[in-house]
């Protein structure tokens, strides 16, 4: 294993063996020497050097237990050589995640949709793992599927990554460390993450075609899967109306005729996505727009 090579043996005689002396080679003097002695048939060398190799043989003394005969008696292995390889995985990081939802209302455009990920270098906190070489970044979009490969983050010493939302932040965070020689930790805990839903709505917009504020869209739209938006005018009626959470109205009417500047009623159900599905927010909003065209 990992810096280490286990002796195990075995052996058929008549008398008791009592005592085993473990010899190794020596590439400095080219003999072998006496590094350690047991009373087991069993032996773990350690602080080897990975990848490098080395020769052992067991001396076995033993007696019949007998006065008048011989003792110690001695009974040599055969010489057998091995090489150490690294098959010990990094013990796991432990993770921790600071979602979008814990920064939500500083929110204000796409680029800020980050869930930020930190985690531990077991290099550090375990006493059994000193090689890590990687880390490896795994996401489930449902929470309860496979896990797959999100990133992976080159270096021990680097133990953060922002994961940037494109659509959903709905889903599960998990990461292991690889070491040098390819062996990957255990995951680490998981740590799930809920939608927060934003939507925002301003109070006015000038559609002048001036190239500025022309066209009535939300303020914040922060994973919003629909809406049920409807404008009416001073006397009720149904004016505009969509699902669309851009809305993009241009202040016309639902025959595509300009209206006149005043002030306009809305109502809208805001849907978001959910771990349960698209479900209806508990509370819509609603207000007055103002249109202003000079």
């Amino acid at each position: 294993n990992d810096n280490r090579l286990s002796l195990d043996w075995s052996y058929s005689t008549p008398w008791v063996n009592h005592t085993f002396i473990i010899y190794r080679y020596n590439d400095v003097d080219l003999s072998f020497d006496s590094i350690d002695i047991t009373d087991i048939p069993t032996y773990t060398d350690l602080e080897l050097i990975n990848g490098e190799e080395y020769c052992y043989y067991i001396r076995a003394l033993g007696s019949y237990g007998l006065m008048n005969v011989e003792d110690p008696l001695e009974n040599l292995s055969q010489e057998k050589c091995a090489i150490p390889i690294d098959l010990q995985p990094p013990c796991p990081p432990e993770l921790i995640v600071r979602s979008i939802c814990d920064k939500i209302e500083n929110i204000t455009d796409a680029d800020d949709l980050i869930n930020e990920l930190y985690w531990t270098n077991p290099d550090i906190v375990c006493i059994d793992t000193d090689d890590v070489a990687y880390y490896n970044i795994y996401f489930s979009l449902d929470g309860g599927g496979d896990f797959e490969l999100l990133a992976t983050i080159d270096g021990s010493t680097n133990l953060n990554f922002d994961h940037l939302i494109e659509n959903n932040v709905l889903g599960c965070y998990a990461v292991s460390a690889i070491d040098f020689n390819g062996n990957e930790s255990p995951l680490s805990n998981i740590i799930c993450v809920e939608n927060c839903p934003l939507y925002e709505l301003p109070n006015t917009f000038t559609p002048n075609l001036d190239g500025f504020n022309d066209l009535f869209v939300p303020i914040k739209n922060v994973f919003i899967n629909k809406v049920e938006f409807k404008v009416f005018n001073r006397w009720g009626n149904l004016v505009f109306e969509t699902e669309d959470p851009l809305l993009l109205w241009d202040g016309k009417n639902l025959s595509n005729e300009e209206l006149s500047d005043g002030t306009y009623y809305y109502s809208c159900k805001v849907f978001e996505q959910s771990s349960a599905g698209i479900v209806e927010e508990v509370d819509s909003i609603s207000g007055f727009i103002h249109l202003i065209r000079g």
